[in-house]
């Protein structure tokens, strides 16, 4: 049995980005065992997919970054005996610990010098695309057929049939709206706030009779909700669906029900396309091109999009 070992670190959105890849790694070496390194903030990602044999977690965010951190990650490359090692960093670092892991098959991206010398299979680093063909770049370094086009799969194992029931939701088809970005985004100044949610929201209880309008978020989206819950007309057709101990899983049952979800650049966002559901989502500074599948399910809007117009795309789409 081959042991690999992958090394992605960002958020949940950056592993559901890499789904594809580990996918192609399973196909490539069917009786593989795959562990995956990652931040310990993104650690769920083993409930969305049956690609990941194990998780081990290391914080690269955690500052100062000292000596013995990384020591403990090298450490963590040789605690077994690795057959390939793959790697989606591309500073020189992660090409030197690779190469002193020991591990015969180093994989990873060909931007320096270091890795050109030290690494046995290499891959261009193109960063102007989706992020999800840039990431399967390493695995075509090993083999895989090239694609034109990637979207990540999320396969549901025990749907709860029980989201509508325990909810309260009623019997009509519902359009969910999650109006929450991470903390760290903030921390680094990223601006993906949408001023405009109270009226789009509005105009939704008003022309989407048809429908039921859902508000959700997860453990860091108090604030937003809170703030819109006051802004918001009452009405039979909207309901407030929120637990700052929601899991992953009931959210994404929650999602996967919905009939239109509509969020900004998050991790939401990526689980949404993880399970092919009709999807806009608003965006700031970033690229949607490099984030996006190409997928008519898919819809990328300017956070400045005023709400009217919104809900005129809104109709146009479902």
């Amino acid at each position: 049995m081959k042991q690999i070992l992958v090394l992605n670190f960002g958020g949940l959105g950056d592993e559901i980005l890499f789904l594809p890849t580990l996918k192609s790694l399973k196909t490539l070496y069917p009786n593989s065992y795959l562990t995956l390194v990652l931040e310990p903030r993104a650690q769920s990602i083993i409930e969305l997919t049956s690609d990941i044999d194990e998780v081990k977690t290391f914080d690269i965010k955690k500052r100062p970054l000292l000596v013995k951190d990384l020591l403990d990650l090298l450490g963590l490359l040789r605690s077994k005996s690795y057959d390939i090692v793959i790697s989606s960093g591309s500073s020189p670092l992660v090409a030197i610990l690779l190469f002193l892991s020991g591990i015969a098959i180093r994989v990873g991206f060909n931007c320096n010098i270091v890795s050109n010398l030290l690494l046995t299979h290499k891959a261009k680093l193109n960063q102007n695309q989706y992020a999800g063909l840039m990431y399967y770049s390493l695995a075509q370094s090993l083999g895989a057929k090239p694609k034109q086009t990637l979207k990540p799969e999320i396969h549901l194992t025990n749907i709860d049939n029980q989201t509508i029931q325990d909810n309260n939701l009623t019997n009509k088809p519902f359009i969910l709206i999650h109006p929450g970005t991470s903390k760290l985004s903030l921390k680094k100044g990223i601006i993906k706030t949408y001023d405009n949610w109270p009226a789009l929201i509005n105009n939704l209880i008003d022309e989407f009779q048809q429908y039921q309008i859902v508000l959700t978020g997860g453990p860091e989206d108090s604030d937003i909700i809170l703030a819109l819950q006051t802004q918001i007309k009452t009405s039979s057709n909207f309901k407030i669906i929120y637990n700052p101990q929601l899991r992953l899983k009931s959210f994404i049952n929650l999602l996967n029900l919905s009939s239109l979800f509509i969020c900004l650049d998050s991790a939401p966002m990526h689980i949404a396309c993880g399970l092919n559901k009709k999807l806009i989502a608003l965006f700031g500074p970033t690229d949607p091109l490099k984030l996006l599948p190409e997928n008519t399910s898919f819809k990328a809007k300017p956070l400045t999009i005023k709400a009217a117009e919104l809900t005129q795309e809104i109709k146009c789409f479902l």
